[in-house]
């Protein structure tokens, strides 16, 4: 019939073709078929959430309804509530759809260059101790996901990181435990910790500004910078 009808299939031509593959059924496999929906879904909506447009972007991570897994939206909400966030730089509560966000990411044709995610990660510390973490270290630590509840993210993180030139720090707090039952709240440790991580991430992240719409294509991302390698080297827990 296509020979009779029309003989070139209309995704013969386009320029690209995104094509997702995989099993909705196989669970993180779908994963590519998000990828290419989102991609074809940005084309016609729009092409660039507003916070790919940021030269920062910070994320909090967590189920809020998991005790001390809702640290990063508990985080985010302090951070939004007590200090002005710069034009350059985007805070959001990303719940438990990192997923989501890092896939809006990966198709935009701008990118942040830089993404600061906000999680628990139990590495046998006292509740609420605060680490800053490259990806390569998290690696040396850890060969679980960075986040027991995005296990997807990881590699995106890894993609987005080594192909688009995002530098990627993850801010971790140690949980005083990580409760599988409905639990609201956060124990006290992490509590407690909130604002003093909040006031790291303000002198560290919202203090250094490079001017509205900073966001670039990721051909332009640059290295990692030297000032957040000496932070890195300074202030994270080798």
């Amino acid at each position: 019939m296509a020979s009779i009808i029309d003989p070139i299939p209309d995704y013969c031509r386009k320029d690209t073709l995104i094509v997702g593959c995989g099993n909705i059924l196989l669970g993180d496999v779908k994963i590519f078929e998000n990828l290419a929906r989102r991609a074809t879904l940005a084309s016609i909506i729009d092409p660039i959430p507003d916070y790919c447009r940021k030269d920062t972007l910070i994320v909090g991570c967590g189920n809020i309804l998991l005790g001390d897994d809702g640290f990063g939206p508990e985080a985010v909400a302090y951070l939004q509530g007590h200090y002005a966030i710069p034009e350059d730089v985007a805070v959001l509560d990303a719940g438990t759809a990192l997923t989501e966000v890092l896939l809006d990411i990966a198709v935009s044709p701008l990118k942040p260059r830089r993404l600061v995610l906000i999680d628990v990660l139990d590495a046998g510390r006292p509740a609420g101790t605060m680490s800053m973490l490259s990806l390569d270290k998290l690696r040396q630590r850890t060969q679980r996901a960075f986040s027991p509840h995005q296990a997807p993210a990881s590699a995106l993180l890894s993609e987005l990181e080594g192909l688009a030139g995002v530098e990627v720090l993850l801010l971790t707090v140690q949980p005083a435990e990580l409760s599988q039952d409905v639990r609201p709240g956060l124990s006290a440790p992490l509590r407690d910790a909130v604002p003093h991580v909040c006031e790291f991430i303000a002198k560290t992240f919202l203090a250094q500004t490079q001017g509205p719409g900073a966001g670039r294509p990721a051909a332009e991302h640059p290295e990692a910078s030297r000032h957040y390698g000496q932070l890195i080297r300074a202030v994270v827990e080798g």
